[in-house]
């Protein structure tokens, strides 16, 4: 069963790179379980150096028998129109059975659309690879892990690649070959990158990659538990997240948010300030190593999914925790 993984895009302004190498590599190792053929697909605006140095790496990854680099204008910024219409060409010619990406907003735009264009079923939201035709993945925000099979020869799945090893690299790369789209021109819909956003310009780590993560939920919504919350992860070097409803009532950005409509992650450490714990938030840190709750209610749903926990406001728990770091906190 030959496998394609659209490699997954690193985030603008992130690292500088073109493609989120760990990600991609999670991708691959979950691809090879399918006992197939693997190749990698990944997306350039131009066929430069930087193209290749990205092409090369994912070469590297242990079960990668092909990389093809599409390079074309048409796809810089990965424009989901123009992606899912090279993808769906590339299957067609290729005879792929399984498409895979990540569940995340680009690959979920791109790969939506591409399983119309092929009158595919698509699963999102993958955690576990049993055989070929058959996944693992939670439903009713993460209440059930379902056991679903796919009975259709060709599918599209939507993968959490913080679930999966990444791929280890090896001495011998694979292939890499150049692709030229032979795109429609008369797309259904005409788009054109016009302007893309730089993305979190703090410093902190990547959300995605960070292994210290601090969660502020509605008990940690004043301007000065946040602005504690800040100066803690400045400290620990740790990436900041937010509940929908703090992105909501605009304290964070959307990029901050973790939960079932927002992001997957698994940091090594979760600390959530002012968090209830909601079931559709708890899906998006199950996989975290370690979770630790600040919370005023010793009964909030939050408990029952940390592995440690303190009944306490979050913003003296934030001010406690700097001054045992040794970081000059405002008096009461």
């Amino acid at each position: 069963m030959d496998v394609l993984v659209l490699a997954a895009r690193d985030a603008p302004g992130a690292s500088g790179a073109l493609v989120d190498e760990e990600r991609t590599a999670r991708l691959v190792a979950a691809a090879r379980r399918f006992s197939g053929v693997v190749d990698v697909l990944l997306p350039a605006a131009a066929d430069d150096g930087a193209a290749r140095m990205a092409a090369d790496g994912l070469a590297a990854l242990q079960g990668v028998r092909r990389v093809w680099l599409a390079a074309d204008a048409r796809l810089t910024g990965w424009l989901a129109e123009p992606l899912a219409a090279l993808l769906a060409d590339v299957v067609r010619c290729e005879g792929y059975a399984r498409i895979i990406g990540d569940s995340s907003l680009a690959h979920r735009d791109v790969l939506a659309r591409l399983a119309g264009l092929l009158r595919a079923p698509a699963l999102t939201d993958v955690v576990d690879i049993i055989d070929a035709d058959t996944v693992r993945r939670p439903m009713y925000a993460g209440d059930i892990l379902a056991t679903v099979g796919i009975r259709s020869e060709l599918a599209v799945l939507l993968l959490r690649a913080v679930a999966f090893a990444p791929a280890e690299k090896i001495a011998e790369e694979a292939a890499v070959e150049v692709v030229v789209p032979e795109m429609p021109g008369n797309l259904p819909c005409p788009v054109e990158l016009l302007e893309e956003e730089a993305g979190d310009s703090s410093g902190r780590p990547d959300l995605g990659r960070a292994r210290i993560v601090l969660g502020m939920g509605r008990g940690a919504m004043d301007t000065e538990s946040r602005a504690l919350l800040l100066q803690l992860a400045e400290k620990l070097g740790a990436a900041v997240a937010a509940t929908r409803a703090v992105v909501d009532e605009g304290l964070a950005p959307n990029d901050w948010q973790v939960g079932q409509t927002g992001k997957q992650i698994a940091p090594a450490l979760y600390i959530a300030f002012g968090i209830s714990g909601a079931h559709q938030h708890l899906a998006g840190i199950a996989d975290a190593e370690t979770i630790i709750a600040v919370n005023t209610d010793a009964d909030a749903p939050i408990f029952a999914a940390a592995d440690h926990g303190l009944a306490m406001d979050a913003r003296k728990a934030l001010k406690a925790l700097l001054a045992e770091l040794g970081e000059h906190v405002p008096d009461e």
